[in-house]
């Protein structure tokens, strides 16, 4: 009985160490580009795209591939009218755990190399600093070798609400940077218990 209780007492922890930990996460990547918003063409300016994600929300796939669906994503092009300008679609990071890839993605649809189950990756780079990052924690600021964004075939007409963004080409001087704001708010069951006689029970 001991036994039990003890075990009962383990995993309610385990629960409540997990909600804690659980929060709103800021990602920050940067990068040299060239391409177009619009109608408006840039020329090695400094993009800053910028993403709010709750932690909560990381799942795996493959076993290795971090995969995260950002609740809003911007971005900011410097000297560009119209921007920040915000991405109309759905977008997601990744990070494909033992490779020391960070990758920043449109989670609309399409395909090419390095498509996953949340969708295409537009932007990444490598550092192995983050061969193991899961995407729930503070990092940074890193910065790594850019992938050319060619590769992905992807970072073409992604939506935003100044027009379509197209980045045909990206410098080697990208950056990502993460903050995290632990939520208060625990996503418990409602009610939790140590016995089933309900003696020792805590929840709404």
């Amino acid at each position: 009985m001991r036994t039990s209780r003890l075990l009962q007492f383990l995993l309610a922890a385990t629960l409540m160490g997990s909600a804690a930990r659980a929060g709103q996460i800021t990602f920050t990547m940067t990068a040299d580009v060239t391409g177009t918003l619009g109608a408006t063409p840039f020329t090695d300016a400094l993009l800053t795209v910028t993403s709010v994600a709750d932690t909560s929300g990381v799942f795996v796939t493959g076993g290795i591939f971090y995969e995260l669906i950002a609740t809003s994503s911007t971005v900011s092009i410097a000297g560009v009218t119209g921007s920040p300008a915000t991405f109309t679609g759905a977008t997601f990071w990744e990070d494909p755990n033992g490779s020391g890839d960070i990758l920043f993605g449109d989670a609309s649809g399409g395909g090419g190399f390095g498509c996953v189950a949340a969708g295409c990756p537009i932007l990444g780079f490598v550092n192995f600093s983050l061969a193991s990052y899961q995407l729930n924690s503070p990092i940074g600021p890193i910065s790594g070798n850019d992938f050319p964004v060619a590769v992905f075939d992807a970072f073409e007409n992604i939506p935003t609400s100044a027009g379509l963004l197209s980045v045909p080409q990206a410098s080697n001087s990208t950056e990502v940077t993460s903050s995290l704001r632990v939520s208060r708010k625990r996503s418990l069951p409602p009610l939790l218990c140590l016995s089933q006689r309900r003696s020792f029970c805590w929840g709404r």
